[in-house]
C-alpha cells in the first residue's frame, strides 16, 4: 500500500508539474523578443555605412551575425515608431518592448521600435543571416502606401549555395501600427506566389504593419521597392523570440517521461513486494 499510495502521488506530480511548465512558457514567451541593432557593436550607424557603399555588420540574434548590403538606392534614416497596445491589434510582444538609442533599437518607451527606413526612390537591400531566420522569427514591414509595391525574395543556405525558396507557406498578418484603427482594405495586400506588397491606397497611412513569418530557415532575404514615391519610404526591421526555455513538447517529455520512468520503477517494486508474500496474480493487478 505503501508503494501503491507513492505512485499516486508521483502521477500527481506530473500533471502538477506540466500545468507549471506549460504556465511558465506562456508566461515567457509572450513579452521577449529581440531586433535588429541598427547601431552596431562599433558605434557606426547603418544608414552611414550602407549610403557610403561599405557593408553593415551588426548584431541580431547573436554577434555580428546580420550583414546588410545596399545594390540600389540610398537609405533615409533609422525610424522609431511606437506602437500601443491600443486601440487596434498591436501583438503584446511588440507594444512591451523596450528598445535602446544606443544600438538603435527603440528609445527606451514602451513600443517603441526603430527600423531601417527605405529611400523615397527604388531601393533594394540584401540581408544575410549567419544565423538564420526561423519559422520563429518575423520580418516586419511599416508604412506601405502611396502605391508602393514592395518584393521580398529569401533563400537557404546549403554549404556554400544559395537557393531562391518558395513564399507560399509563409504566414502574413496586418497589425494596426500607429493607425489606431483596425487592419482594412487600405493595408497592402499579399502575393505569395511573387513576393510583392502592393499599397492598398494611394495616399498616406500613418505606419500601418505586415508581418511575415518565414516556413523554413531563411539565410538570405532581399528587399526591394519597385515603385517610387516623394513620400513613400517603407521600413523594415527583424523580429526573434529570445526565451531560453526549450520548446514545450521537448521540454514536457524530458520530464514526463523521467517521471513515469520513476512510477514504473516503484510499480515494480510494488510487485516484487506482493509476490514475496505469495498473495494472487489478480490481487496484485486490482491494486
Amino acid at each position: 500500500m505503501f508503494c501503491l499510495r507513492r505512485s499516486k502521488n508521483l502521477i500527481g506530480l506530473i500533471s502538477f508539474t506540466s500545468l507549471l511548465i506549460i504556465g511558465a512558457i506562456g508566461e515567457s514567451s509572450a513579452d521577449t523578443i529581440s531586433v535588429a541593432q541598427w547601431v552596431n557593436s562599433s558605434g557606426n550607424n547603418a544608414v552611414t555605412e550602407l549610403n557610403a557603399g561599405r557593408a553593415f555588420v551588426t548584431n541580431f540574434k547573436g554577434s555580428n551575425d546580420l550583414t546588410v548590403t545596399e545594390s540600389v538606392g540610398q537609405v533615409n534614416s533609422i525610424y522609431t515608431d511606437t506602437f500601443t497596445s491600443s486601440p487596434g491589434n498591436n501583438p503584446a510582444y511588440l507594444s512591451s518592448f523596450v528598445g535602446n538609442s544606443a544600438n538603435g533599437t527603440g528609445n527606451g518607451n514602451p513600443g517603441a521600435v526603430s527600423l531601417l527606413e527605405s529611400c523615397f526612390c527604388t531601393n533594394t537591400l540584401q540581408f544575410d543571416f549567419s544565423k538564420p531566420l526561423t519559422t520563429n522569427d518575423k520580418i516586419m514591414l511599416a508604412d506601405i502606401d502611396f502605391s508602393e509595391q514592395i518584393q521580398i525574395t529569401a533563400y537557404s543556405l546549403s554549404g556554400s549555395v544559395y537557393t531562391q525558396v518558395s513564399l507560399n507557406g509563409w504566414l502574413m498578418q496586418d497589425f494596426t501600427g500607429m493607425t489606431g484603427t483596425l487592419p482594412n482594405s487600405t493595408w497592402a495586400s499579399w502575393n505569395s506566389s511573387n513576393g510583392i506588397f502592393t499599397a492598398g491606397t494611394t495616399s498616406n497611412l500613418n505606419e500601418p504593419l505586415n508581418f511575415l513569418t518565414p516556413d523554413q530557415n531563411i539565410s538570405r532575404l532581399v528587399f526591394s521597392k519597385l515603385s517610387t514615391s516623394s513620400s513613400a519610404s517603407t521600413e523594415i526591421q527583424f523580429i526573434t523570440y529570445s526565451n531560453a526555455l526549450p520548446e514545450p513538447p521537448t521540454i514536457l517529455l524530458v520530464i514526463i517521461g523521467g517521471l513515469a520512468w520513476t512510477v514504473g520503477r516503484r510499480r515494480n517494486a510494488m510487485s516484487l513486494s506482493y509476490a514475496a508474500l505469495a498473495l494472487p496474480q489478480e490481487y496484485i493487478d486490482n491494486k
